[in-house]
């Protein structure tokens, strides 16, 4: 059931990818900073996420691979059940095979505040073999992409329904939700991270809306 948002929200939406019997999650944080009218829901942010994020999220990733859809769920003050949405799913652009799944591209997420806990990174999922250089770094091309992807999920979002709207601000939160601060910029590096639990021995992950 869809929940209304209002100002001062903290929402969470997951951004979800597959690759063979894994999946790839990017989590991020919003908050509602204005609204108009009768304002959104979350399942009005889910369905504008889910349509304007294949662009992005699908030119860096292995043709093996599947943008998936999102999910988002109002975490604070206090939590919802997640909704979804899932209408665009959308093979991965990058016409090669992919990489071992538990490779990544890594973008950290910048406020304007120094220290570790002000900062946030995104694991970007089930990369190509030819986003791969000579010197066994991510190409160039690579960091663009995914640097495209994260400047586009940070920056200011304005979401509408059929009788109102919202404006989202990014932000970076712990996760005990007591400390924000609002995500400034993003710096997509030109190196490899792994994620242990991803990869072809990992444990068999289904998504969420699949019964």
């Amino acid at each position: 059931m869809a929940t209304l948002l209002a100002n001062g929200n903290v929402i969470e939406m997951k951004v979800y990818f597959s690759c063979k019997s894994q999946l790839g999650i990017n989590v991020f944080h919003f908050q509602v900073s204005s609204s108009a009218g009768t304002g959104i829901t979350d399942q009005d942010v889910a369905d504008g996420f889910d349509g304007s994020l294949v662009p992005y999220a699908t030119p860096p990733l292995s043709q093996d691979a599947y943008y998936e859809g999102v999910g988002v769920q109002k975490v604070s003050p206090p939590p919802t059940v997640p909704v979804y949405a899932h209408a665009n799913r959308t093979v991965g652009a990058s016409a090669t095979p992919v990489r071992p799944t538990q490779v990544s591209g890594i973008i950290t997420k910048r406020s304007a505040f120094t220290g570790r806990a002000n900062r946030g990174r995104i694991y970007f999922p089930f990369p190509a073999t030819q986003s791969l250089d000579t010197d066994e770094t991510p190409k160039a091309a690579y960091v663009t992409l995914i640097q495209a992807y994260a400047d586009n999920i940070g920056a200011l979002h304005s979401v509408s329904s059929a009788g109102g709207s919202a404006n989202l601000t990014p932000i970076i939160v712990n996760r005990a939700l007591d400390h924000l601060v609002v995500w400034v910029d993003s710096l997509a590096r030109k190196r490899w991270a792994t994620q242990r639990r991803r990869g072809d021995f990992g444990r068999v992950n289904v998504l969420p809306w699949v019964d």
